[in-house]
């Protein structure tokens, strides 16, 4: 099944009962977003015994929190419907699991499996790569270990005809971060999209990428659409974020609008319609980036001239 119109109306971040029930009985609202991470259950603290439950699951909750009345398991209750075999559950409306964890990925993906698609897709999200502001060590799900669990779980859908699986990739990112993405970023995400033949073996790829941080170097993912012509783009600002002026949003578009590709293109923003509200938005970000930019200078120049002391002090002392 090919990958979804990229014009869809999402619910972000939804990591409550009463938030996705809201969202479930909304028309409007056609995908469903959640975090996974794992932590207690709130739902079902108290065992038949009288006695608490703390035991650590997979739940629907944005870090740093770490108690949800949404478990995993509620979640993909409440998003499908029983079918006419037993124990298939029909899809209800597209939903991305955003794997925030490795330990959440092996139990969730398994009882994704007993899900139908129903014509619905199931976008399986993860920030794989260090982006702008990020390294290596900042990345909590290697990619390795995310996309070989994530195809193990596709290859097993296609002999048993069950859910729809397509892959969200994302860079782990810094959203004041002064510069945007590079060329090399983007080749290392390409890496992995040839040697896992991601395009073949699954539903299809969007990247998700940061709106400001795209709006710094809008050309970074041309290259990228124009090879992969069933992948898309979905561009997002995080929870927390403050929102981002309407220009750079249009900016966005017309970039995309130029090049034929903006129908591949999605936006899950929040935008500021106000223009003296967008422009000090998007002002204090600047100066919040500038700053950490300062202090990461700073502390790198006296981390050198430190490893230059403690060297001449070693030195002296063997003279």
């Amino acid at each position: 099944m090919p990958l979804p119109s990229s014009t869809q109306g999402w619910a972000h971040s939804t990591c409550t009962v009463e938030m996705l029930q809201k969202v479930l009985n909304d028309s409007a609202i056609t995908a469903i977003e959640s975090d996974l991470l794992m932590g207690r259950d709130t739902f079902s603290t108290i065992q038949d015994d009288g006695s608490s439950n703390n035991e650590l699951v997979p739940i629907m909750a944005h870090p740093p929190e770490r108690e949800s009345d949404l478990s995993a398991s509620r979640f993909l209750d409440m998003v499908t419907d029983a079918g006419s075999r037993k124990a298939e559950k029909l899809l209800k409306k597209h939903i991305k699991l955003d794997f925030k964890e490795m330990e959440t990925v092996q139990p969730v993906l398994e009882e994704a499996r007993s899900v139908h698609c129903n014509g619905k897709t199931i976008f399986l999200n993860a920030d794989i790569l260090p982006g702008p502001g990020r390294t290596e060590e900042d990345i909590a799900l290697p990619p390795e270990l995310f996309l070989e669990a994530c195809l193990s779980v596709m290859k097993a859908r296609d002999r048993q005809q069950q859910t729809s699986f397509a892959l969200s990739l994302g860079f782990k990112v810094d959203v004041v971060h002064l510069f945007g993405h590079t060329d090399d970023q983007v080749s290392q995400m390409k890496t992995l999209m040839e040697r896992y033949e991601l395009m073949e073996r699954s539903a299809g790829v969007v990247l998700a990428i940061n709106a400001r941080l795209l709006s710094k170097r809008l050309h970074v993912f041309d290259a990228f659409l124009e090879k992969y012509t069933k992948s898309q783009l979905l561009v997002w600002t995080g929870t927390g974020e403050p929102p981002i002026s309407e220009r750079k949003v249009r900016n966005i578009r017309r970039h995309f609008e130029a090049k034929g590709t903006f129908a591949r293109v999605g936006f899950d923003c929040q935008t500021c319609a106000l223009l003296p509200m967008g422009a000090l938005y998007d002002t204090a970000i600047f100066v919040l980036g500038t700053w950490k930019l300062a202090k990461r200078t700073a502390r790198a120049c006296t981390k050198k001239i430190l490893g230059k002391r403690s060297a001449l002090t070693e030195k002296d002392k063997h003279q």
